[in-house]
């Protein structure tokens, strides 16, 4: 007597089982791992152009108010990736009197 796993119509069954279950864990990780990770990348590839945007208006802005970005202030915004912050320092270089009002707000 043959074994049933020598049996070709068992070897086609099995087969089809486990390409059926390769391509549902393939579904899996395409939908919900990839959907969690391109949902976290996108979140933070907005929030890190918000931040760049607020960073390169607030050098604007402190250019044509002239006031002198030392090397030390620049480290101090290029280090900062919090948009919120950086808005408000933005805000502040509009009508700060020196560079250090505007460090100080926020």
């Amino acid at each position: 007597m043959k074994s049933s796993m020598q049996d070709p119509n068992a070897q086609a069954l099995l087969r089809e089982w486990q390409a059926k279950e390769f391509a549902k864990g393939l579904a899996e990780i395409f939908t919900v791992g990839f959907s969690e990770s391109f949902t976290k990348g996108f979140t933070e590839g907005v929030a890190q152009g918000r931040a760049d945007e607020a960073r390169r208006l607030l050098y604007r802005v402190l250019v044509v108010r002239a006031l002198a970005v030392t090397p030390e202030v620049r480290a101090r915004i290029d280090g900062e990736n919090d948009a919120t912050r950086l808005g408000v320092w933005l805000e502040a270089a509009v009508s700060a009197r020196e560079l250090g009002d505007v460090l100080r707000a926020g």
